[in-house]
């Protein structure tokens, strides 16, 4: 991965012009960023945004990306730590540090490497959560769920298969699930308004 930084300086193409730069250099940010809700939920664009605007350069619309993508590979080795054994910590680690879509999406201004991590954390927390269902563990799915819905929107699918899987495993509610799943709901609030605030008819 730390070999793939060599592209994180060039040239930006394709849909990072036209889905990330031309959104995250506007004259009017906010405003845009209501139009382009028709398509994508905001938070990929909010952190490209700041990056640009610290940098000062092109380029710094793809550190965000590099960051989850970095932050990606100690996550992996804590999720098969947690889900399959200590022993499996480092090869984790590795297949997440060479994983195909990692070291691609890693130097790409969009928000599908920030859509890899937070699918992992799902898992992961999704996972200790159903071992033990306290605040802790609530909140860090809460958090993860949350983080991932407003990175794309594929990931409502996401948010469907976690519930309906919990329902089918406990076939119950418990005050854990319900507070973590309140949470998630208020945390959306936002996403959700810039999604229906968005103008009809005036992306292109």
């Amino acid at each position: 991965l730390l070999a793939n930084l060599v592209h994180v300086g060039g040239d930006l193409y394709g849909d990072e012009w036209g889905h990330t730069y031309k959104l995250v250099a506007s004259g009017d940010f906010w405003g845009d960023l209501r139009v382009h809700a028709l398509f994508y939920p905001p938070l990929y664009f909010l952190l490209a945004r700041v990056s640009y605007l610290l940098v000062g350069a092109l380029w710094a619309i793809r550190l965000p990306s590099l960051l989850f993508a970095l932050a990606t590979i100690p996550l992996a080795g804590v999720a098969a730590r947690d889900l399959l054994g200590r022993r499996w910590i480092v090869p984790a680690a590795w297949l997440a540090a060479l994983s195909p879509f990692v070291l691609e999406f890693a130097t790409e201004g969009r928000a599908y490497a920030q859509v890899i991590f937070f699918s992992l954390a799902v898992t992961w927390s999704f996972h200790r959560f159903l071992k033990k269902e306290d605040r802790r563990s609530g909140l860090i799915l809460a958090l993860s769920l949350v983080g991932g819905a407003a990175s794309h929107y594929i990931f409502g699918t996401v948010l469907i298969t976690v519930a309906v899987y919990y329902l089918a495993v406990r076939r119950r509610v418990t005050r854990a699930a319900l507070a973590a799943g309140a949470l998630t709901g208020l945390l959306l609030l936002p996403v959700v308004w810039l999604r229906l605030a968005a103008p009809a008819g005036a992306f292109s």
